[in-house]
């Protein structure tokens, strides 16, 4: 039967692979204190085996037979290398102790203590986020809050002003408004008192002309009144001529005696002459001064001038 060794190389990563399913655990099964610690080094240990599997592999090379032409089937028969067994003896010390770590030797990882210390680990991360999420979002909040209130306050007080100084305006203006319109009507008044004092000594004239027209003409007393008022106030004069109408004629005839007494008193003499030029109510009085008009209506028109005079004098 033919058979063939496998190269050194792949005889050991054949059994570096039987190795790896046997003895191979993950860095998270295994909790290793610091002291306990070693360096092992693979390279020289595994260089000094296959120098020694090398040497074994020639011997038995001698000693296998040479391939059989007439052989079962006529194929020649793979013969399998050195068995993982022997692989296994290239990497101990003869004594079953050195730098690789067996299986049988690590004690069996505890896989529920693991999962729990991970949970746990898990639930104090988790509990952390929650606490500082919280944190965050309760300072968020604050400063929201502050913002909030500091916009209110600053509206507030922006507002406040703006109403402030928009009153103060309206109020401004308002004043300036109240204060011409004062002006204007001050304006009126005096233009109204302007127009009504002539109006008022028109309408005032206008009455007691009616009344003297009227109630005077007819009361002939006050016309030898007013003839006598005249002939005191004439003082350099000898002859008084008093012109009268016919109507008036008789009574101030009447009253001759009473003028001559009273207003000459001896310092002239008195004539009463009845002058169909005049109206009842007119007088003339000559002298030797001059003449002198003193009846009911020229005294009523001198009034009236009088007044109206008054009436546009500004004090």
């Amino acid at each position: 039967m033919l058979r063939k060794l496998l190269s050194p190389e792949a005889e050991v990563t054949r059994s570096l692979f039987r190795m790896k399913q046997r003895n191979l655990y993950k860095a998270g099964w295994v909790r290793v204190d610091g002291e306990d610690k070693c360096v092992i080094d693979s390279n020289t240990l595994v260089a000094e085996r296959i120098e020694e599997w090398e040497n074994i592999r020639r011997a038995n090379a001698v000693a296998l037979p040479s391939f059989d032409e007439d052989g079962e089937e006529g194929e020649p028969e793979f013969v399998s290398g050195i068995e993982g067994e022997e692989i296994d003896a290239l990497f101990s010390d003869g004594e079953g102790s050195g730098n690789v770590i067996k299986a049988g030797d690590m004690p069996a990882p505890d896989f529920s203590e693991m999962q729990a210390e991970a949970e746990a680990e898990a639930e104090r991360i988790l509990a952390e986020a929650k606490a500082q999420a919280l944190d965050i979002t309760a300072q968020a909040k604050r400063d929201a809050d502050i913002e909030r209130a500091n916009a209110v306050e600053e509206g507030m007080k922006q507002g406040y002003d703006e109403g402030y100084a928009r009153g103060f305006a309206e109020a401004d203006d308002m004043k300036r408004e109240l204060a011409e319109r004062k002006r204007q009507l001050e304006a009126e008044y005096d233009e109204m008192l302007e127009n009504l004092e002539p109006r008022f000594i028109e309408t005032i004239t206008d009455v007691y002309s009616h009344i003297f027209g009227v109630d005077l003409m007819d009361n002939r007393d006050i016309l030898v009144h007013l003839i006598d008022s005249t002939l005191r106030k004439v003082e350099s004069s000898k002859t008084f001529i008093v012109h009268v109408s016919a109507d008036d004629y008789p009574h101030v005839n009447m009253q001759k005696q009473t003028l001559v007494e009273g207003a000459v008193a001896g310092r002239g003499i008195i004539e009463i002459i009845e002058d169909i030029a005049l109206s009842k109510g007119d007088c003339l009085i000559e002298t030797d001064g001059g003449i002198f008009d003193c009846g009911v209506g020229t005294q009523l028109e001198e009034l009236t001038k009088k007044l109206r005079v008054l009436s546009y004098e500004k004090v």
